[in-house]
């Protein structure tokens, strides 16, 4: 493999209209979590703002770099963007909107509601953030508790009562729910009777946030991650997980709920009223071009049709990943080029984002990029679930039924790819 300069990469690649930054500091570690965060406590307020100004100075290079003036989409995220300290988070978000604020279409802050603080309120309020990710996760203390979470449901309603002057305002709030958490049970209890408790509790969790004018829903099942306290108190027996059939019918029943109450489903857990999509996360699925900045964070660069250099060294994405270690990220200017993606990497990722979505895959765009069309490779996977796929006049995409068996149907379709290549 070649190395390349990266000013030869962002010369030729197509340009970012989508930026994430990466807040990696958290009150606590929620028990399910493995996404890389450290504990605020260990950073003072000037090593956190040393922090925010090395993050600014990375996104300054990546515009000279891209000749960007301006973006679409801005998600700060995490970690937990709203525990910065308050002086800290005003001096982001104030350079942020001087630097984007003008010509964006959506700009998302995640936050936890016990950090949702009445001067993070005023300064959210006072710039041009379009949109807050509130990690609700459960309305029930008791889950809240097992999962490690910092917050408990008062901070929750006391979060969305906040908020309601800003959603007056034009503000829109999206709320994250986890579908079923594992319980400490009692060996008489059922798991027919967990089920039923589970969904009269998320049924209620989801009425709470429709009441309190949240237009976007995400429903997340759990995985048992590698590393986490969760995995070992279920692998201990401390925790049970619930049935899997039984879990599945409370999502279809949470998701006919939510249908009713005027949510589309529109990706595999993210449902949304008329005009709420989410349009960064729509980037990602697309296989868009988009930068991420901030210790961890990753960028993908699309190598587009036509770049004949790159494609005969079997180049068509370019992905970078910002340093993990800190006080390294906070010194170091440098950004290396992490890793390039070949041909078949990259046709089967964008085949595994766009899959997700009730958009699909455009087959054009699919055709162009790879000089392939997306039946001569995969054929065998659509003929098998037929009954699944839905082709439009631009895009192929999947049933509902389809999206909550994806990763069955992408395992043939990467036996398709290996096939094509052998």
């Amino acid at each position: 493999m070649i190395d390349i300069p990266f000013t030869t990469v962002a010369a030729v690649a197509e340009k970012p209209k989508s930026l994430y930054i990466h807040i990696p500091f958290c009150v606590s570690k929620c028990a399910y979590c493995d996404f890389y965060s450290l504990p605020k406590s260990r950073f003072s307020e000037g090593w956190q703002l040393d922090y925010v100004n090395q993050v600014l100075k990375r996104i300054d290079r990546f515009c000279d770099l891209f000749r960007l003036e301006s973006l679409e989409t801005l998600y700060l995220g995490g970690g937990t963007p709203t525990c910065l300290e308050d002086r800290v988070f005003e001096r982001l978000i104030g350079q942020l909107d001087v630097r984007f604020g003008a010509d964006l279409k959506e700009w998302t802050i995640e936050a936890n509601p016990e950090s949702l603080t009445l001067p993070k309120l005023e300064t959210i309020s006072h710039y041009r953030v379009t949109r807050i990710s509130l990690g609700i996760q459960s309305m029930v203390d008791e889950e809240l508790s097992l999962m490690g979470r910092a917050g408990r449901s008062q901070h929750n309603r006391h979060a969305l009562l906040e908020l309601q002057p800003l959603i007056h305002r034009g503000l829109a709030v999206s709320a994250d729910l986890i579908l079923a958490y594992p319980t400490k049970t009692p060996a008489e209890s059922t798991q027919q009777n967990r089920s039923q408790e589970r969904l009269s509790r998320l049924e209620g969790a989801i009425q709470y946030l429709v009441d309190s004018s949240v237009n976007h829903i995400s429903l997340y099942d759990l995985t048992l991650e590698d590393n986490t306290p969760l995995k070992d108190a279920v692998e201990g027996g401390v925790l049970v997980p619930g049935d899997e059939d039984q879990l599945y019918g409370v999502r279809k029943m949470s998701e006919r709920f939510l249908g009713g109450l005027g949510f589309e489903r529109y990706e595999v857990s993210n449902f949304a009223r008329q005009g709420a999509k989410s349009l960064h996360n729509s980037t990602y699925w697309a296989m868009k071009s988009y930068l991420g900045v901030g210790s961890g964070a990753v960028s993908t660069l699309i190598i587009p049709p036509g770049a004949d250099d790159f494609y005969h060294s079997n180049i068509y994405s370019v992905r970078i990943e910002e340093d993990k270690d800190l006080d390294r990220y906070v010194h170091d200017t440098d950004v290396p080029v992490s890793s390039y993606l070949g041909k078949n990497d990259s046709l089967f990722e964008m085949v595994m984002m766009g899959l997700r979505t009730i958009r699909g895959v455009d087959e054009d765009r699919f055709e162009k990029r790879f000089g392939v069309s997306f039946y001569e490779v995969f054929h065998r996977s659509v003929e098998k679930w037929s009954s699944h796929f839905v082709e439009c006049e631009e895009s192929i995409h999947l049933d509902d039924q389809g999206l909550d068996i994806l990763n069955s149907i992408l395992v043939d379709m990467l036996i398709d790819l290996d096939a094509l290549v052998d």
